[in-house]
């Protein structure tokens, strides 16, 4: 895996400009799609006065030959969210297409494909590798690396902005996010810093007394946590010992655990304010 830099992904969309396929470009980088799914793209799969992307189908090679097939998974079926810049390439290459279908009028074949040869046929991917993404590398100044890695440049750059894995996991159609996270975590030295500072923001009586304070009379004064039977019973036991109890004489009645009667509502209200500490705003990509 040999994503690109920030910087390197711009140098390359600025070396792609006026190009025929400058709109698959922009589209690897910015919405993560694989190559057999910018392929497969149809016009009727786009809507772009509302900037959404519909991804259904996906270009697949059978008996030496290419056709459109499904999507690697069933997450694959998904509608994306399209940059500005986006829409704007799109709408240039569409004006390109149609005066490429004027030109060879009757020779065209329309298979409603947004990226096609000339004459509107599928394209053949390795003939756009080689022909294509690899001479547009060389006038970038990048290093060489696979049509893949632009996948892997769009969830980096993603995650490295503080967008939540779960949107990314929905942007590229992985099937879980197990899939997303193992994928992509060594390139996020930062992840587990951040989980452990939310980790003791939560667990601060401090701070949960000053978000909910309805739920005062129900935390322990001494700040000490409590854990549920694995049964789920309303029953639950401190951290503390029978024995520790008794050698410092604290009464062996159990206090009322956090979290163990609250209304839906409380429960959700914790779970908005972990949401806004773990997720922070999501930011347009190369915007």
């Amino acid at each position: 895996m040999h994503p690109l830099l920030a910087d390197e992904a711009s140098a390359l969309l600025k070396a792609a400009r006026g190009e025929r396929f400058e709109a698959l470009y922009m589209l690897a980088i910015t919405t993560g799609l694989r190559r057999g799914e910018l392929l497969g793209l149809r016009w009727r799969d786009v809507d772009l006065e509302y900037a959404v992307l519909r991804v259904g189908h996906a270009l697949v090679r059978e008996g030496g030959r290419y056709r459109l097939g499904e999507t690697k998974t069933k997450r694959g079926h998904r509608s994306i969210r399209l940059t500005s810049h986006a829409v704007s390439a799109l709408g240039t290459h569409r004006k390109r297409q149609l005066e490429e279908r004027m030109r060879l009028a009757g020779l065209y074949e329309d298979h409603d494909l947004i990226f096609a040869t000339q004459k509107g046929t599928p394209l053949n991917p390795e003939n756009l590798v080689k022909r294509s993404f690899k001479p547009l590398l060389d006038r970038a100044g990048l290093p060489e690396i696979r049509f893949h890695d632009l996948r892997h440049t769009c969830a980096i750059l993603l995650l490295g902005r503080g967008v939540h894995p779960k949107l990314v996991q929905e942007l590229l159609g992985h099937a879980t996010i197990a899939m997303t996270l193992d994928t992509y975590s060594h390139f996020l030295p930062s992840m587990g810093d951040q989980t452990a500072r939310a980790s003791a923001i939560m667990i601060t009586p401090t701070f949960i007394r000053s978000e909910f304070p309805s739920l005062n009379t129900r935390l322990p004064s001494n700040g000490r946590c409590y854990r549920r039977r694995m049964d789920n019973s309303p029953m639950a036991a401190p951290l503390m010992t029978n024995a520790s109890r008794t050698a410092t004489g604290t009464s062996t009645k159990r206090p009322p655990v956090l979290g163990s009667s609250l209304p839906c509502g409380i429960v959700s209200r914790i779970t908005l304010s972990l949401r806004e500490v773990l997720s922070p705003p999501v930011v347009a990509l190369l915007q």
